[in-house]
């Protein structure tokens, strides 16, 4: 589960079921989840290389590259796929972080980095399809931990 819709996609229209009385069996049927392979993503120095395994009916770019790669404090990364070239786009942990229009990159609630744009589509930017590489580039580690404190 994401921070990004599941709230209002989900839980509500579900709360609101089982408050009016539904029986929880009632909710759906349940259901045997199977696990995609897809492929690797791989580290190289300053960024990653992966491809798009996915675009949404948002038209958002879901990539391989895992969100966790990203180091702590960045705030924005380089990405390139087909002929497209964006530098400096803002990384943001949900979509409403991004400026309105811009194009950015978020995690997605598969914990990989997604491409999107704010109220617009990502894959209308430039030619987008699944399995094109994509390669990502980030500023050198930000270190945000705190100073330690003596006693």
């Amino acid at each position: 589960m994401g921070s990004t819709f599941d709230g209002r996609d989900l839980f509500a229209p579900t709360a609101a079921r089982l408050a009016l009385g539904a029986p929880p069996g009632s909710i759906g049927r349940p259901h045997r989840f199977h696990r995609l392979q897809l492929p690797q993503a791989e580290r190289c120095p300053g960024g990653a290389r992966g491809e798009i395994v996915h675009i949404d009916r948002f038209g958002n770019l879901i990539t391989n590259v895992p969100s966790d790669w990203i180091p702590v404090g960045s705030t924005q990364l380089s990405v390139r796929w087909g002929r497209r070239r964006a530098r400096a786009l803002p990384w943001a942990i949900t979509y409403e972080h991004l400026p309105r229009q811009a194009l950015g990159a978020v995690p997605s609630s598969f914990g990989l980095v997604e491409v999107a744009r704010r109220e617009g589509r990502a894959s209308a930017v430039g030619p987008s399809r699944i399995g094109m590489p994509i390669e990502m580039r980030w500023p050198r580690a930000v270190s945000v931990r705190p100073a330690s404190v003596r006693a």
